[in-house]
């Protein structure tokens, strides 16, 4: 009979199973953390909050990735982070592994008052809340996020939250126990070091480089501040024959 037909033994035969279409693999999209200018041809400069689709991540420091427009070229990797995994860091005041004493720092320069950031604190997987004040004179103050049996987070015990963004969004509009509100973040996170000037230029040409003010020296060497191509910040280590390894001067041989 049409549409019909007959199992093994004579019974109604099984309907057939339909067959999936095999699995998209899904594109790794990151999001850029920092912004960054193509130095070299084959780099793409990254904006500061844009989607980019990963072509190829095998290189540990330099992914070569597409933006939205199509254009393809390589960027430092550790200026990008991949959406699904972006949690804290798509917030201006969340700087992840910073010291006490670099956030006192950044926050003395600010010198607004309740101008915070969040970080991860010297204990894994908790994290610091530091806060500028001028009351009653300059300085800046470090309250641990702490976590109830609940799950919740807080600053102070009356006022629990179910998640950090939401403490900090509690503590705009109400100091609860801090010595101010929470006002502003610091316009900039630091921007960290790249490995190399580009995805393949590890040499400069001592004609594209200004030596400028010595920062410091010590049994190694000295070490000067300088400018590539009048606008590149660098640290020149100028080093005394036979004192470090090669891998260690690669490992320093980043970009600030």
């Amino acid at each position: 009979m049409p549409g019909g037909g007959v199992g093994v033994g004579g019974g109604p035969a099984t309907p057939a199973a339909k067959v999936k279409p095999d699995q998209m693999i899904r594109a790794k999209v990151v999001v850029a953390l920092y912004p960054f200018k193509a130095i070299e041809g084959g780099d793409l400069s990254l904006e500061k909050g844009a989607e980019y689709e990963v072509i190829d991540d095998s290189q540990e420091h330099w992914w070569k990735v597409k933006d939205k427009s199509g254009s393809v070229g390589y960027i430092p990797s550790n200026y990008v982070k991949e959406k699904e995994l972006l949690g804290l860091q798509k917030y201006e005041w969340y700087v992840g592994d910073m010291s006490r004493q670099r956030a006192e720092s950044i926050l003395k320069q600010e010198d607004k008052e309740g101008c915070f950031v969040v970080r991860n604190s010297s204990t894994r997987g908790l994290y610091t809340l530091s806060l500028y004040t001028k009351v009653p004179h300059p300085h800046v103050k470090h309250y641990h996020i702490k976590q109830n049996s609940r799950g919740e987070f807080f600053l102070s015990e009356k006022h629990c939250c179910h998640s950090i963004p939401e403490v900090v969004n509690y503590h705009r509009h109400n100091s609860g126990g801090l010595a101010s509100r929470l006002k502003t973040s610091p316009c900039d996170r630091p921007v960290p070091a790249t490995a190399g000037l580009s995805h393949d230029k590890w040499e400069i040409d001592p004609a594209e480089l200004m030596l400028l003010e010595e920062l410091g020296s010590g049994q190694f060497g000295v070490v000067r501040r300088g400018k590539w191509r009048g606008s590149i910040d660098v640290a020149v280590k100028m080093m005394k024959e036979g004192t470090m390894s090669e891998d260690d001067f690669i490992e320093e041989a980043k970009v600030r």
